[in-house]
């Protein structure tokens, strides 16, 4: 008979005397003679300051206690329920060394099944309201406190979730089919938040199982006293921990035959029409075999992009996108043209997410710091960026004036890199200095077949014809932008601070109700 440990890991507000009528009858199976059973409540509320990573390098701690009190066992399966599941899922990839900070497990190649009950496996869906509520005030709180709170890290398209779901993929690609863990997927057909497409990541392998439990919602499936179907439940999740579950479910269809992926991704008070479109013609022209994903993340006002958490939620709707887009066609060639918000987006993704990778990137009215690190994304034998492009306009107000003054104040993830240029100039960075006119002068029909020209060859053969000289007088606006900037908060605050000093009132009144006014204002421009 093998040794055998089994780790169930509980949903959020669930605690493990819930799971007791599960285990205690999984107990007396005969198939569980020489089993140790362990639960681990992780301890996480909705608003808890923790990380899944923190957390999973917990449980990792947990069973290492077990493996060494016990001197080993011949096989180990982790049982995880909706928060749960992600929890198991991470700590079988940190256990595993792909993450660099984190030392193998050695215990990890005896990880036979990993079991779970409506795990959230693409992440919490940000589609419903009271999820775009909570997410809200989860960043709102994690900006107060000076620390991100875990509901960040479960929201689709958060870095935690979409480097949880890369790593998955090459991870259980390297392994020889014989050494992969079964992992199987049960949830029932009324749940609320899980979907049959959160198993997308798991599917990608035949060592994944789906099935599918009726009338069953995310609440009731580990629960044996509660929901119907009880015996339905017991049974599937017993075949599964034994490993001899059959799915009853088709696997998901994956369209995997895309060889060339080509991300559009536009700026704030914007969408994906106007010059994407006319982009995506010009890149038709040349390539007309590549796949053009053309994503919008909606309206994006000014006082969005101000304010850094606001602007969280296209960051997570193009990481999420490219996640999905990655595992489907898994071999695919994939570049990006990016516009104003939509290279903060790049930008922030390529610093989260080490497994993102674009052969070429073209910018235009870029948002980004000058000293943005393309060295480090460029090198190695296998760069996160390979080629890029930046084109930048001599008369360009949201870069050389507002990300200027903002990024002498409080913001150093923005910069001038869209109107001044990056520092890091080699032969696989080609910026264009200058295009006559504003923020989207690069977009001009003049230059469109030239971005789509450097798409194809990624080298200066696109270099535009029509450049102009710099703006002398737009110039010397920009430069002194931060001190502007400076003198206005200073001026600010001193009179603020003063009215309030001699019982002004009404003049502190005035500045705050001019405060929210500028908001307005900001919000809808």
């Amino acid at each position: 008979m093998k040794s055998r440990l089994v780790v169930y890991v509980p949903g959020f507000r669930m605690t493990l005397q819930r799971w007791d009528p599960l285990i205690k009858r999984l107990q007396a199976e005969s198939d569980f003679v020489d089993t140790k059973w362990k639960g681990w409540d992780h301890d996480i509320g909705l608003f808890s300051t923790h990380s899944v990573m923190s957390k999973a390098v917990e449980l990792c701690a947990v069973i290492d206690s077990e493996w060494k009190l016990a001197e080993g066992f011949d096989e180990i399966i982790l049982v995880g329920h909706s928060l749960g599941g992600i929890l198991v899922r991470q700590c079988y990839l940190i256990a595993s060394g792909c993450y660099k900070n984190e030392p193998k497990c050695a215990w990890a190649k005896n990880i036979k099944r990993i079991v779970l009950l409506a795990s959230p496996n693409r992440g919490i869906d940000q589609s419903k309201f009271r999820i775009r509520l909570y997410d809200l005030i989860t960043r709102f709180l994690g900006v107060m406190r000076f620390r991100p709170l875990i509901g960040e890290d479960l929201i689709s398209g958060s870095d935690s979730m979409i480097n949880l779901r890369l790593a998955w993929i090459k991870h259980m690609a390297s392994l020889p089919a014989n050494q992969r863990p079964s992992i199987t997927q049960i949830l029932g057909t009324v749940d609320s938040l899980v979907t049959r497409r959160d198993s997308m990541d798991l599917e990608q392998f035949p060592n994944a199982t789906h099935v599918s439990i009726p009338d069953v919602n995310h609440r009731q499936l580990p629960l044996m006293d509660e929901g119907p179907n009880a015996e339905m439940r017991y049974r599937f999740i017993k075949d599964a921990l034994v490993g001899t579950v059959t799915g009853n479910s088709d696997p998901i269809p994956i369209n995997s035959d895309k060889q060339h992926i080509i991300f559009v991704l536009h700026g704030i008070r914007a969408g994906n029409r106007g010059w994407v479109q006319a982009l995506e013609e010009r890149i038709r022209d040349v390539l007309p075999d590549a796949s053009v994903i053309t994503p919008s993340y909606g309206y994006l006002s000014a006082l969005e992009f101000v304010v850094p958490f606001l602007h969280r939620r296209p960051i997570r709707v193009f990481q999420q996108l490219y996640c999905d887009s990655i595992i489907e066609n898994p071999n695919a060639r994939v570049d990006f043209v990016g516009h104003s918000n939509g290279t903060y987006i790049l930008g922030h993704s390529l610093r989260a997410l080490s497994a993102m990778k674009f052969d070429n990137v073209v910018l235009t009215g870029s948002v980004l710091p000058r000293d943005f690190e393309w060295r480090e994304f460029m090198k190695g034998t296998s760069p996160q960026v390979k080629k890029l492009r930046n084109d930048c306009a001599n008369a360009d107000w949201p870069v050389g004036i507002l990300c200027k003054g903002l990024s002498g104040i409080f913001r150093n993830d923005i910069g001038t890199g869209g109107y001044e240029g990056f520092h890091h100039d080699d032969d696989n960075v080609f910026q264009y200095w200058f295009h006559k006119g504003g923020h989207s002068a690069a977009l001009s029909e003049d230059n469109l077949p030239n971005i789509a020209r450097f798409l194809a060859q990624g080298d200066g053969t696109s270099k535009p014809s029509n450049l102009v000289e710099e703006d002398l007088w737009f110039s010397l606006l920009s430069k002194f932008a931060s001190v502007i900037f400076w003198a206005l908060v200073g001026c600010l605050v001193i009179v603020f601070g003063l009215s309030l000093a001699t019982q002004h009132i009404y003049v502190a009144l005035g500045i705050l109700i001019g405060l929210v006014v500028l908001a307005i204002i900001l919000k809808q421009i």
